[in-house]
């Protein structure tokens, strides 16, 4: 083998490890790294604590190392050189490819049959990849750029595997982060995580809701967010509304106080004012159930308990009255806001503006979504 194609070798495995390893690593520390470091905390029993940056560059050296040792062992045309990258790949898919459920019980899934079934297959590969370069012998080519984007391309159909079989859940991701921002303390970071999408699931708006009062923000931005579960997903309960990191202790005592089994979010208000354990964050959490359920008469009822009929009210609760007081006559709250009654008539101007039900649900989507009176109407 001349000089010349010793070189070109060895670029193309410079470039392809670069590669690999800028992509191993930020997938790690930065689109995985929440459930990785879930996932240990729940096979650990919360007994050890994933680092980022030491599990992203330790887990990609390992796999770079698997690489490295498959690369010495086989013989195959430089430009089919990225393959040797397919079992790491494959790792790192398997790794990432946490479950929602794991803190069931651990199960590799279908991984259990199809691993094995790929590295048959990978095998086979191999074997044919080394006879063609037994069969090309002299007349190899040394050609660089003839080399070169066959491996890219390559490199590339394998990191979208990585990324496509591995788990891409929006949600789950977004929970996560919200969980290890909760762990972190940066409460502001994880009031952000996932804002703008339109996708959530229970534990998602649980996990919202407690960030928002430890924000101390809850009646005031609550209904920015896309909500499910009404307020049957303002605690957990162990199966649709859970915490799978950070700890269910922390928001109990937030409350008031810890709780030996789950109970719905009304029996635990209750028992709170009942020992005199509510907190003013189990207030909001009281009045924002009954905003949740749609549940007007006892949410201005129960508001006069806790907040004086003034300027300085949250911002969903003025909204509530201000919807109390046009749409119902028989709660008499002494309530009145200018600025807000000026926005609900626009608000109800926008509404009889459309006659087709998808163009209303749309224009005032546009516009309202982020207040109580769209939530309570179209919700």
């Amino acid at each position: 083998m001349s000089f010349k194609t010793k070189n070109s070798t060895l670029t193309i495995k410079v470039i392809c490890a670069i590669l690999f390893i800028l992509f191993s690593f930020y997938y790690l520390y930065h689109y995985q790294a929440d459930l990785m470091a879930m996932a240990q905390h729940v096979l650990s029993d919360g007994k050890t604590y994933y680092n980022r940056l030491i599990g992203a560059v330790l887990i990609t050296a390992v796999l770079w190392g698997l690489q490295l040792g498959l690369q010495s062992l086989a013989l195959i045309p430089k430009r089919f050189y990225a393959v040797t990258y397919f079992p790491s790949l494959l790792v790192l898919t398997i790794l990432t490819d946490i479950s929602p459920d794991i803190d069931k019980g651990f199960s590799l899934g279908s991984w259990l049959w199809v691993f094995p079934c790929l590295l048959l297959l990978y095998g086979g590969v191999i074997w044919l990849l080394n006879r063609l370069y037994k069969i090309e012998g002299k007349t190899r080519q040394s050609n660089f750029f003839g080399s070169i984007w066959p491996n890219f391309s390559l490199l590339f159909i394998m990191f979208m595997l990585t990324c496509t079989f591995s788990n891409h859940n929006e949600v789950f991701h977004y929970r996560m982060k919200i969980e290890q921002k909760l762990v972190e303390g940066d409460l502001k970071t994880a009031a952000e995580v996932g804002k703008l999408s339109m996708h959530t699931d229970s534990s998602l708006t649980m996990l919202r809701i407690y960030n928002l009062s430890l924000l101390g923000k809850l009646g005031h931005q609550l209904f920015e967010y896309p909500l499910v579960g009404h307020a049957d997903a303002m605690l957990p309960n162990g199966s649709s509304v859970k915490m799978m990191y950070a700890p269910e202790g922390a928001l109990y005592r937030h409350l008031g106080a810890p709780v030996k089994k789950k109970v719905d979010i009304y029996t635990y208000l209750n028992l709170l004012k009942q020992h005199h354990r509510a907190t003013k964050a189990a207030h909001d959490y009281e009045l924002c159930a009954y905003l949740l359920d749609k549940k007007l008469a006892l949410f201005a009822k129960t508001l006069e308990k806790y907040y004086p009929l003034d300027e300085h009210l949250p911002k969903h609760y003025k909204e509530a009255l201000t919807l109390i007081r046009h749409r119902m006559s028989t709660v008499n709250l002494q309530y009145h806001e200018d600025v807000m009654e000026t926005d609900f008539a626009d608000f109800k101007t926008l509404e009889r503006k459309y006659t087709n039900p998808q163009m209303r649900y749309a224009a005032l989507a546009d516009v309202y979504r982020t207040t109580y009176w769209f939530y309570y109407l179209y919700h």
